[in-house]
């Protein structure tokens, strides 16, 4: 076949797949997801649950590549509460996700919000995975799914465009993993190699430190009063 004839088909390919997208995406400007007032529309809705479920367990099964493999040696057996931890929270994530959609928001159980509970359950865990408790893990994850579901309707309410909840998956529960830490580690682990300790936090401790009791409360209570305010 000739060099022409190749270029020919090619074209006529290029020209089919514009064809394709114009008749199945919106033009620029044409239809947006929110109204002028503000009120949400159009979302976008997933095109086929079971991939979804597919790429949030294969994701899921990474994760214990992840976070057990970032152990510094195997020999450690710590590896094995971290790996457990990992488990624990994203399945207390996804039920929890899955709870707060059906009995307080949507009266529905949603699955593609289960989904991003278990992920956001699988990024709080990350950070404290080697420092907390079976029981931590539950609980901080069962904590994740119930804020990603919050945060995804906090940034739609808001105007901030991200179909697929990455901020919350990510961004908020990424902090969550980070407080959690302190909130939930039980100071078993950390010092045996003389590297550092974690100890035991909690928010009662805190409060009663002089030196960051004002500022915890201060702050605490504007970011609550805030989130609050734009969920009303």
């Amino acid at each position: 076949m000739s060099p022409d004839r190749f270029q020919l088909i090619d074209r006529r390919e290029n020209s089919l797949v514009r064809e394709i997208i114009k008749a199945k995406l919106p033009e620029p400007g044409g239809v947006s997801r929110w109204t002028a007032e503000g009120k949400l529309v159009h979302p976008v809705m997933p095109h086929n649950i079971p991939f979804v479920m597919l790429g949030t367990f294969i994701l899921a099964f990474g994760w214990f590549g992840f976070n057990p493999g970032s152990s510094l040696a195997g020999t450690d057996l710590r590896i094995a509460v971290v790996a457990v931890n990992t488990m624990l929270a994203s399945a207390t994530g996804a039920l929890a996700a899955t709870l707060w959609m059906w009995w307080v928001r949507t009266k529905k159980p949603d699955p593609s919000m289960m989904c991003n509970g278990m992920l956001a359950g699988l990024v709080a865990i990350t950070c404290p995975c080697a420092f907390v408790s079976a029981g931590g893990a539950s609980i901080l994850g069962a904590i994740a799914g119930v804020l990603v579901v919050e945060s995804v309707f906090f940034f739609d309410k808001i105007g901030i465009d991200d179909c697929v909840g990455a901020i919350s998956v990510h961004g908020v529960n990424g902090a969550w993993g980070c407080l959690s830490l302190g909130l939930f580690a039980d100071g078993t682990y950390g010092s045996a190699n003389g590297s550092f300790q974690v100890r035991q936090f909690s928010l009662t401790t805190a409060c009663r430190r002089r030196s960051c009791s004002n500022s915890v409360r201060v702050a605490t209570s504007v970011c609550v009063a805030c989130f609050l305010s734009q969920l009303k």
